[in-house]
């Protein structure tokens, strides 16, 4: 038996894909990125490219010696 609260609202629209680094749903109509062959979705961006940043980069630390 149906609900009548709950007649008339929209449905969550269908999924489409998943983001490669959390696995959650993206949905049709949803932005996300592609990062060479990876998926990611508008919640995970920014995280992924710290994550993806860090693996990259060198961390250094400045010496007096280094001074400019």
């Amino acid at each position: 038996m149906r609900d009548a609260r709950f007649e008339g609202e929209a449905a969550e629209p269908p999924a489409a894909m998943r983001c490669e680094y959390c696995g959650g749903i993206i949905c049709q109509g949803c932005g996300y990125y592609s990062v060479d062959t990876i998926v990611v979705c508008d919640t995970c961006a920014k995280r992924y490219a710290w994550a993806q940043f860090l693996e990259e980069a060198e961390r250094l630390c400045a010496m007096p010696e280094n001074r400019l």
